[in-house]
């Protein structure tokens, strides 16, 4: 996927794209509420990061229990849980599917391997509003499927775009996905006495968000003392992408270029 083949995103209908996200970000979360109940907890919620699995162009937890892990694939949102990164049997279609629906197949899942149900819950460390829940709402994956798949487009685009700066710098981190924002992002930790203070920079790609209605890449330090960073410092958006036919490396050297000012 490069950008002569990515979707113009700024073809989709707005809101259908804004219910289309939620849809994901929705689905998203029960990811999130597996680390949650049954991951090893590491400072800074660092067990809630998800992988992006690009053969399978999907969300995956990191493993828990040994040798499990929750998958999500993007583009139809099902959930099906792998075993040492091998899908197992059952795949859950979302469609028509509520909230207390999915719960209970989440449930029946683990049982099913022998983990207790005690231990799952709903509850996660960060607020997310508009989320749906209960049994007033089902996911519509079908409803939603080309604007799911040119999402999917994207993401696999942003994720490539953080490998390669991964690779070519050769930062320690790997790119991970955060649930609480669903935004893709790799750290960079400074070097000496940083411009920004010191703190960890995260150079990340979202989607969308409220502020901004399009995909978009940004860089950001995780902190400013104890409070943190809401509002990125660099922000790169597609539709300044595609006005300056950007490529990827272009992409890169401009993320790159703001990491540099506040690391040194």
């Amino acid at each position: 996927m490069d950008m002569l083949t990515l979707p113009d995103l700024s073809v989709m209908d707005a809101e259908r794209a804004k219910l289309a996200r939620r849809q994901l970000h929705s689905a998203t979360l029960w990811l999130a509420r597996l680390s949650q109940s049954y991951g090893l907890h590491q400072d800074g919620n660092r067990h809630l990061r998800l992988r992006w699995m690009p053969k399978r162009r999907s969300f995956a937890t990191q493993m828990f229990a040994q040798n499990l892990s929750l998958e999500l694939a993007l583009s139809m949102l099902h959930l099906q849980f792998m075993e040492n990164d091998r899908p197992v049997p059952h795949v859950l279609d979302m469609e028509d599917r509520t909230s207390a629906a999915t719960q209970a197949w989440v449930l029946v899942e683990l049982l099913h391997r022998g983990i207790g149900r005690e231990k799952f819950s709903m509850s996660l460390p960060f607020q997310i509003q508009n989320a749906l829940s209960g049994d007033s709402e089902s996911y519509e994956p079908a409803q939603f499927a080309v604007e799911l798949t040119r999402m999917t487009d994207w993401f696999e685009f942003g994720v490539n775009v953080l490998g390669n700066l991964v690779a070519d710098h050769k930062l320690a981190d790997d790119v991970w996905i955060y649930p609480d924002q669903m935004h893709a992002a790799i750290r960079v930790e400074p070097k000496g006495r940083a411009s920004n203070g010191g703190a960890p920079i995260r150079i990340g790609f979202s989607l969308s968000d409220d502020r901004n209605q399009e995909p978009y890449f940004f860089v950001v330090p995780e902190s400013h003392g104890t409070v943190q960073s809401l509002r990125p410092d660099s922000v790169l958006s597609f539709g300044v992408i595609r006005e300056r036919a950007m490529a990827p490396d272009n992409i890169a050297g401009f993320l790159w270029a703001a990491v540099v000012e506040k690391t040194t």
